[in-house]
């Protein structure tokens, strides 16, 4: 062999030796890879929620782990922090849908736990936080038809249900001493200053309305700063500002996840933010 042959082996060797060292870990993967071979496997995408509020960790008590990164979780989910340890959760994803019916008045009768959270963005995928059983926790949401629920009637019959997709046509799902499929009272136009979805899970409300029935044309059955429920006057917009947009779209989405803030679930707003008008949490 040459000598020159020799001297472009040993630079060969020198570089392969240093691109060994720089690129792999002492396991003997690459640094700052999800797998081996030399193939890039990124995290998955999407934003993990945040932390909840209850459990409060407890420093003398060692939590196990469902995964330590995105790949130990099947699917979408992402390996995220989340009551104390890291857990497989769906990435967050739109809001869209109300909180599942609960009849808040039994609260004044139990002694609930804390709650798990105070906002969506703790709850995995499109999960939300909702008061059910006394307490704020993550729920899986549901659809809901058109119309408000009219005021409890002694002696209705009807047919039981858990949620509006539960009964035929127009009908939803309604307190009737129990849940029962009744037709909706027709809603008026306007949106309330505060979401009902802002009632307290335990306080004790004054219910001066029942519905938007029981108010004047140009009023809705609206909650007060007091958790009290009681005809006011309506806007055409929920209050705060859409935050700005992070991109400038030279030609908007003809689809789209709302056309008003009337359509968004509890304090969310009808906002443009991705050349697509979706509910958003207002800034």
């Amino acid at each position: 062999m040459s000598p020159g042959i020799g001297l472009v082996l040993l630079l060969a060797s020198i570089c392969v030796s240093s691109l060994v060292a720089q690129e792999y870990g002492p396991d003997g993967s690459l640094q700052g890879y999800d797998s081996y071979d030399g193939v890039s496997k990124p995290e998955k995408p999407g934003s993990c929620p945040a932390d909840v509020d209850f459990p409060i960790c407890n420093p003398n008590v060692t939590y196990t782990p469902e995964c330590e990164k995105d790949k130990n979780c099947t699917g979408a989910r992402k390996c995220c922090y989340s009551g104390c340890t890291k857990r497989c959760l769906l990435p967050l994803q739109e809001k869209l849908n109300p909180c599942p019916h609960f009849n808040h008045s039994i609260c004044i009768y139990v002694r609930p736990m804390a709650s798990d959270c105070h906002n969506d963005k703790q709850c995995q995928g499109p999960d939300r936080c909702c008061c059910i059983n006394c307490r704020h926790q993550c729920t899986k949401t549901v659809k809901v038809k058109s119309g408000q629920c009219p005021a409890p009637k002694k002696g209705f019959y009807g047919k039981s249900c858990t949620k509006d997709s539960d009964c035929t046509g127009t009908k939803k799902c309604c307190e009737q001493n129990g849940l029962k499929c009744v037709p909706p009272d027709q809603e008026h136009a306007g949106v309330c200053p505060i979401s009902l979805e802002n009632l307290s899970c335990t306080d004790v409300n004054n219910t001066l309305c029942r519905g938007d029935s029981d108010c004047p044309l140009e009023q809705k059955c609206c909650l007060t700063g007091e958790n009290d429920l009681q005809c006011q006057n309506v806007t055409s917009e929920k209050p705060g500002m859409c935050p700005i947009p992070a991109v400038r779209c030279r030609k908007p989405s003809k689809s789209c996840g709302c056309t008003s803030d009337k359509e968004c679930p509890g304090d969310k707003k009808c906002c443009t933010l991705w050349c697509r008008p979706e509910c958003t949490d207002p800034v």
